[in-house]
């Protein structure tokens, strides 16, 4: 019974962009990215250097707020509800591993 109810379960997505934009100085990183990613679901994050992963990856870990669009994990938004109780220790393992002499904090 319980298979049978996780398999027919809609759960919301884990993370998900809509219109997601990011700019530095007047040069887009990211344009207009859109995706989900849904609990069970194997994902990978591939491109070459400069396509933007590292820069989806601090947007999701509000550490980076997007220049257009949302950005939400587990249902949260990634700038406003980055300190929220379900993104703590996303947030914390992002600045964790996203932290050193390459990698700066935008205000």
């Amino acid at each position: 019974m319980w298979a049978q109810r996780a398999l027919t379960r809609v759960e919301a997505p884990l993370l998900r962009a809509a219109g997601v934009s990011k700019s530095f100085d007047g040069a887009p990183a990211l344009v207009k990215l859109d995706f989900e990613v849904r609990p069970g679901e194997v994902t990978g994050l591939v491109g070459l250097d400069g396509a933007g992963k590292t820069n989806l990856l601090r947007l999701a870990a509000g550490l980076l707020a997007p220049t257009a669009g949302t950005l939400t994990v587990l249902g949260l938004d990634s700038v406003r509800d980055t300190r929220a109780a379900g993104t703590r220790r996303l947030h914390a393992a992002a600045v964790r591993a996203l932290s050193g002499p390459h990698c700066s904090r935008e205000p």
